[in-house]
């Protein structure tokens, strides 16, 4: 028994290792428990007491269509999607942002200038299981778009990542089917440009 314990435990670890290994071959500065630890926050924020049977029962009746179906999927189908799905956010959240030392090589700045900067909200960043990450939209080549501040402020709270950075690189017809990011890299109003991502918050 101790020995199957063993071997379990043993393989966990290998496992944790080549995630490390294929994380690090696509150039990602970021670890295994940095992006297990987001899963598994976010499992934990989707923990809730169960229902009662009397709360199923009224649900499958009241709920409308397709509520009865979805009651009837197995729990730990459920909690295996959750999984899945948070692990999903967090590889895309990993290809679409650096870690604060790679912002800093690609601007030919110190780390804590870049601290200073997300602390200042001239950078927005985001929290990866206790790491910050800093979504690459907001960078040229070698820079950052123009009037990026305007843009961080503008920003309203609580939304993913993904429809910040969907509402940056789609593009839109008032800006002449540029996107934002587009549009503020070739001269464009700094003040439009943060209007249009403030309205996420008015809907």
């Amino acid at each position: 028994m101790h020995t199957s314990a063993r071997k379990v435990y043993h393989v966990h670890m290998t496992s944790v290792d080549d995630f490390d290994v294929a994380l690090a071959a696509r150039n990602v500065d970021a670890t295994a428990s940095t992006v297990l630890r987001h899963v598994l926050d976010t499992l934990d924020s989707l923990r809730h007491a169960p229902l009662t049977a009397a709360s199923v029962d009224y649900l499958k009746k009241h709920g409308g269509e397709g509520v009865a179906e979805a009651l009837e999927v197995p729990i730990d189908a459920v909690r295996t999607q959750d999984v899945e799905a948070a692990a999903r956010r967090a590889a895309e959240l990993l290809a679409t942002t650096v870690s604060v030392q790679e912002a800093a090589d690609r601007l030919n700045l110190d780390r804590s200038t870049i601290s200073r900067r997300i602390g200042r909200r001239r950078l927005w960043a985001i929290d990866l299981g206790g790491q910050k990450r800093i979504p690459t939209w907001q960078f040229t080549e070698h820079d950052t778009i123009p009037g990026l501040d305007r843009i961080v402020a503008a920003i309203p709270p609580g939304y993913a990542p993904q429809t910040i950075a969907a509402r940056m690189t789609t593009p839109r017809e008032e800006l002449d089917s540029r996107t934002i990011v587009e549009y503020l890299i070739d001269g464009g109003d700094p003040t439009l440009a943060a209007e249009a991502v403030e309205a996420l918050g008015q809907w």
